[in-house]
């Protein structure tokens, strides 16, 4: 018994060696936004021949240094009604603990994909809003990914638009743009 605690403490020194913590890229967009402020976005999405339309309001309730609460309520169009979904909550830690990254020139075997970076003004809800462009495009297996991700510090969340196309076997869009957003 006293072997088997002793390896299981020497493995958790192991992982624990291996973990750094780092801010939170999901906590991050919400620092310097107060409580109420929210992002309302207007989601289409088409697969199959099958078009899907929601409208998800991401509001948040609290924040403070080791983390923030953020409300997420959907609206979606379903045979031509709307169904409202209960809005939920969701615990965001400011800091999370991650590995560290192998050693450099080290090959996973993984796919890499093709990321490009830029910058874009966009006019949302009559306001012109300087933002970032990553757009990233994947190939494997027959399948290709092309999605872009727009952002505004400016922005609770930092969300303004996301778009993915997929094609190959399985064809499918996506649309996520930001309608109103509230900062306070």
């Amino acid at each position: 018994m006293r072997s088997l605690l002793s390896v299981c403490l020497f493995s958790l020194a192991l992982v624990a060696a291996n973990a750094e913590t780092v801010d939170n890229p999901m906590y991050t967009p919400w620092k310097g936004f107060g409580a109420g402020s929210s992002a309302t976005y207007k989601t289409v999405t088409s697969a199959g021949g099958v078009k899907n339309e929601i409208t998800m309001v991401v509001t948040l309730v609290s924040i403070n240094d080791t983390e923030c609460v953020v409300s997420t309520e959907n609206t979606m169009m379903v045979s031509g009604a709307e169904v409202k979904t209960p809005a939920y909550n969701t615990t965001i830690a400011a800091k999370i603990e991650v590995e560290k990254p192998t050693a450099e020139g080290s090959d996973t075997g993984s796919v890499k994909p093709k990321t490009e970076t830029s910058q874009e003004t966009l006019e949302i809800a009559g306001q012109k809003l300087e933002c970032t462009k990553t757009a990233v495009t994947v190939e494997t297996n027959g399948m290709k990914s092309e999605s872009a991700y727009w952002t505004c510090t400016k922005v609770p969340g930092h969300t303004v638009k996301t778009s993915t196309k997929t094609s190959g076997a399985a064809e499918s869009t996506m649309e996520m743009n930001l309608t109103a957003f509230v900062v306070k």
